[in-house]
């Protein structure tokens, strides 16, 4: 769990019992209920994954491009194997630019003629 999550969990936590939900309805004044998030999932994302998929992946995506390497990403969706992890880290272009651009040795990607410096 992240420092954010982990702090809005603490501020939802206040004066409720162990048992309570954590995040209240503000129209039914009751507990949201996974079928309730479900549907909402399925009415709006019009995504051909479910939901689980779509929240495990976008983690594990968000893990990789935070700059993590393959092994910790591994440990945080505990897959047994490395094959698993590996299908998540995307060829995002912006990032691939960046990195190429933080290397040092080149210039900045644009449309105009690239040099490579010192020459």
């Amino acid at each position: 769990m992240s420092e954010t999550a982990w702090q809005i969990a603490v501020k939802h936590c206040a004066g409720k019992f162990p048992d309570d939900f954590l995040f209240i309805n503000p129209v039914t004044k009751r507990g949201y209920r996974y079928k309730f998030i479900y549907r909402r999932w399925k009415k709006f994302s019009e995504l051909p994954v479910t939901m689980y998929e779509a929240t495990r992946h976008s983690f594990c995506t968000q893990v990789s491009e935070s700059g993590a390497n393959t092994m910790q990403a591994k440990a945080l969706m505990r897959h047994k194997d490395i094959r698993s992890t590996e299908r998540y880290f995307h060829g995002n272009i912006k990032k691939l630019r960046d990195l190429v651009n933080n290397r040092g040795r080149v210039r900045a990607l644009r449309s105009e003629k690239t040099e490579v410096k010192g020459k």
